[in-house]
């Protein structure tokens, strides 16, 4: 019986749209982008394309468990994602060149990727494909290679195209290879990728194996570099930074146009003690992984708090670590207001600086108490020419486009420039009722020495636990209680989804510049900021963070 995987792909669509499919937050980013994408005129999605891998997967049979020996009969999610992955075309080419799978064990990841490997070698009408399966170690590199070799080798139809060595297939009609390569190899000089499918990222130390790989697919038309993991316990990882990144991108917050991801995993607010919530994180639950074998595991979770922790991270795919991710992008969003400086001309302020010493953005942050008692904020963002191409190219940050739209602005020096930040603190003590600037005296010597001379108030800001933890709790309680209003500056709506915060053992808080994943400038300025205006509106006899 032939399968119609367009149904498939269309049902699952449609089951997560009405909530008939119980689907995690970004399962369901995942699908509003596929559709939002389809009213776009430079993308095309080709879902005969995809239809055409949905169908070469139903030739492969399974190599290993209860099934082994059955035919790989992709279900709706997997249908999803290689329909996605395949179909979506640009410029007459694949759109996708970049993959981010994370989902939890035991959801048949790693066989699914098998046969995007084998497919790869077979079907994508490339010459001399060369294929590869990478990990840290070797074992771990040979587990999706060792996988299609079982499939080749029970599979008939395989085994006439297909030549499986102890370290490599060949593919006989096309002079295409498939081997597996770990960090520690010695052959991962000189490689010319058309796919890579890379296991368990969240055990990658470095990022050099997948950096190598990505750059050593440019000579290919349509390259593809394919992530597969389960979210990780070290947040200062290439894994969790592509984590992160996934995120963003399904958010709307960054744009990448070659990047397709996807996480499975319980949301934020879930009770992972509720098992209705498990198959977010478990889509393949009742196919792959059974729900007794997860009860076990969950039992253990309970009766033994040390294994808490794994479970979460292995089971419900949730990253663990004392770092977590601070204000979420709906809850930024939610405090958008239209404004603008004119609307708020006159009126008292106080500002806050974070101050970059070398070729990095620089930020203010300007907080008004208005007269419905709401706190307004106007932010101001820097970065020099070069930085902001570097930016683009090497990481898709799409600091261009936010200088062309004003949210940031342009030094044309290689490093900071001063009297550019001096002009338009200037500028704001003209237009408002600025009480005073607070700043980070160790990045701000000399600006703070000019201003002074000129007769305008400044406030060294500690940055420790002692003096951020106030004004950053006040922040969160201000936004939950839509006391805070931002009128949408798309660099500061970056800077806050990369935040990461920090406690010490006392539970103070602060934004944790090494462990965020990328710059947070505008967030603490605007946290210091903060402590300012309340500073200066507390009674003499309450804290005061001047030092």
């Amino acid at each position: 019986m032939e399968i119609n995987f367009k149904d498939k792909f269309n049902n699952y669509i449609k089951a997560v749209e009405s909530g008939e499919w119980i689907a995690g937050k970004w399962q369901q980013l995942a699908v509003k982008r596929h559709l939002k994408d389809l009213k776009r005129k430079d993308l095309v999605f080709d879902i005969d394309e995809g239809e055409r891998w949905c169908k070469f997967f139903n030739v492969l049979k399974l190599s290993i468990g209860e099934k082994a020996g059955e035919r790989f009969i992709l279900e709706d999610w997997q249908t999803f994602i290689i329909m996605s992955i395949y179909g979506w075309q640009k410029e007459s080419r694949r759109r996708f060149r970049n993959v981010y799978i994370e989902i939890a064990r035991k959801n048949g990841k790693s066989t699914l990727v098998s046969g995007m490997a084998l497919g790869a070698l077979l079907i994508d009408k490339e010459s001399a494909p060369q294929v590869y399966s990478a990990a840290t170690k070797s074992d771990q590199a040979r587990i999706i290679f060792e996988e299609c070799g079982r499939m080749v080798r029970g599979n008939k139809v395989l085994s006439e195209k297909l030549n499986v060595f102890r370290d490599s297939i060949v593919c006989k009609s096309n002079s295409g290879s498939f081997k597996p390569l770990a960090s520690d190899s010695k052959t991962l000089d000189g490689l010319n990728v058309h796919f890579a499918a890379i296991d368990e990222i969240h055990a990658h130390k470095t990022a050099e194996v997948i950096e190598l790989l990505d750059t050593a697919k440019g000579a290919r038309k349509q390259p593809l570099i394919v992530e597969i993991t389960t979210a990780g316990s070290n947040k200062n990882t290439i894994c969790y930074k592509h984590h992160e990144y996934t995120k963003k991108i399904l958010e709307g917050t960054l744009k990448n146009d070659a990047w397709f991801g996807v996480v499975y995993s319980i949301d934020d607010n879930d009770d992972w003690k509720d098992s209705s919530c498990w198959i977010k994180a478990n889509p393949n639950l009742g196919i792959s992984f059974q729900p007794d074998e997860l009860q076990k595991q969950f039992e253990k979770a309970v009766q033994m708090p040390s294994f808490m922790n794994s479970f979460q991270r292995l089971h419900m795919n949730k990253w663990t670590g004392s770092i977590t991710r601070w204000i979420s992008d709906e809850l930024w969003i939610s405090a958008k207001e239209d404004y603008n400086e004119d609307d708020l001309r006159g009126l008292e302020c106080v500002a806050g600086c974070d101050l970059a010493s070398v070729g990095d953005t620089n930020s203010i942050s300007v907080v008004f108490r208005c007269e419905d008692n709401k706190i307004r904020t106007l932010n101001y963002f820097f970065i020099p020419e070069e930085t902001k191409n570097k930016k683009y190219e090497l990481d898709s940050i799409d600091f261009p486009e936010w200088v062309r739209n004003g949210d940031v602005l342009q030094f044309h020096t290689r490093s900071r420039d001063e009297e550019m930040i001096i002009m338009k603190l200037q500028e704001i003590s003209q237009k408002f009722n600025l009480k005073m600037i607070v700043f980070d005296r160790w990045q701000s010597e000399t600006i703070v020495s000019k201003l002074e001379s000129v007769g305008v108030e400044c406030m060294g800001f500690g940055q420790g636990y002692k003096d951020m933890d106030f004004p950053t709790k006040k922040l969160e309680e201000l936004l939950i209680n839509e006391e805070l209003k931002h009128n949408g500056n798309a660099c500061m709506r970056w800077q806050v989804s990369n935040i990461m915060i920090s406690r010490d053992p006392a539970d103070n808080i602060k934004i944790d510049k090494s462990k965020s994943s990328e710059k947070v400038d505008g967030p603490v300025s605007l946290v210091m900021a903060l402590g300012g205006l309340l500073n200066s509106e507390m009674q003499p006899t309450s804290i005061n963070y001047a030092y």
